[in-house]
């Protein structure tokens, strides 16, 4: 599952045999990316600026009738190093959790509390919901039915976080991210049952929203082996990509590269893996990172696309390459035909959408 050293394929006007050598390379970059301006249809139409209202982490069902999607109508800034505000939507924004029919209509909400509840996916049989819910200083996991009701505890833990969670393909586990043991980030599993939490990973990275696949192995983002830029503000950040974990065995495997021959400004930092329902596919998106040209040393995130790759990392198409809309947190349709996911015109706010994503699945096939 090791993905191989890409190489990058411009044309150049060089000698005609340099230019032949480079054709296979500039074939296959070619065949990566989709042309022109991604086919979204909108599923969620909230008007106004991001820091107005935001949606985030739209699921589909596994019966198809239904997404869930956070939604926040009271975002929050925090405070950068450099003094500059900034939007924080993941941690101190107001969220609350809704679910809609399929093509966007019949919303419904779903939690009503003061604190935060967030981060919902489903379970394989669709009748229950695990989400995230701020109590206090802390980020615990709940289990609630598809209609909202029967909210129960599934790990509360006052002095730690727990993030992300997802369900195992039988249902009998959840996967999350937290800080329990010190580290910022290790991946954990809890018994839905027995409510056992088992650590997953050991090792002082940032290891984050894991996934399992349906034979057991568990996809998630990392900062293993990363490079860490400096952005606008004073940030120090992590360039992110995807890896494999074997819960058996403990071997861990990378799948994708933060080096593309079809980005022309610099880095791809990806992240949010969702696996396909045949598990044969990994949607993701990437923050395209480029040097900032006038304060060196400086870099800048220039905005999100989303991709697919075949789960053991070797092919990928990406899905928005050259489209201007920002697009982030893939997940897969029902019938692994397309993708739900949130985007956002400049200036506008997050909204949700999908789309048909048979072509770039033909390719990778």
């Amino acid at each position: 599952m090791r993905l191989p050293l890409f190489k990058k394929a411009w044309v150049l006007l060089v000698p005609l045999t340099a230019a032949i050598a480079l054709v296979p390379a500039y074939s296959r970059t070619a065949r990566e990316r989709m042309p022109g301006a991604a086919k979204v249809r909108q599923l969620t139409f909230d008007a106004g600026r991001p820091d107005q209202v935001i949606n985030e982490f739209a699921v589909a069902s596994p019966d198809g009738k239904y997404f869930v999607v956070q939604h926040s109508e009271d975002p929050k800034r925090v405070t950068m190093p450099d003094g500059s505000k900034k939007m924080d939507f993941k941690e101190t924004s107001n969220w609350d959790i809704y679910r809609f029919d399929v093509d966007g209509t019949g919303r419904l909400q779903l939690t009503n509390d003061p604190a935060s509840e967030d981060q919902p996916t489903w379970s394989p049989d669709g009748k229950t919901l695990v989400y995230r819910k701020l109590n206090g200083k802390s980020f615990d996991l709940y289990l609630m039915d598809a209609d909202g009701g029967n909210k129960r505890e599934l790990l509360i833990d006052p002095e730690h976080d727990e993030k992300t969670p997802a369900f195992s393909r039988d249902g009998q586990k959840v996967v999350f991210f937290s800080n329990r043991d010190g580290i910022k980030w290790n991946l954990y599993a809890i018994d839905v049952a027995t409510r056992k939490v088992e650590r997953l990973t050991h090792e002082a990275f940032e290891d984050k929203h894991p996934q399992y696949t349906p034979d057991g192995d568990v996809v998630f983002h990392s900062s293993r082996g990363s490079k860490r830029v400096t952005l606008e503000g004073g940030e120090e950040f992590d360039i992110m990509n995807l890896w494999s974990l074997d819960p058996e065995t403990g071997e861990i495997e990378q799948l994708t590269s933060s080096q593309s021959a079809t980005s022309p400004y610099g880095l791809r930092d990806n992240r949010h893996a969702w696996i396909s329902p045949d598990g044969k596919y990994v949607a993701y998106h990437s923050n395209i990172i480029e040097d900032d040209r006038k304060h060196p040393g400086i870099s800048r995130k220039r905005h999100r696309e989303l991709s697919i790759s075949t789960i053991d990392g070797s092919r990928r198409v990406f899905l928005t390459n050259g489209d201007h809309r920002n697009f982030k947190h893939p997940t897969w349709s029902a019938d692994g035909k397309g993708l739900f996911f949130v985007f956002k015109e400049k200036g506008g706010p997050w909204n949700v959408g999908s789309m048909d994503v048979s072509e770039a699945l033909e390719r990778l096939r």
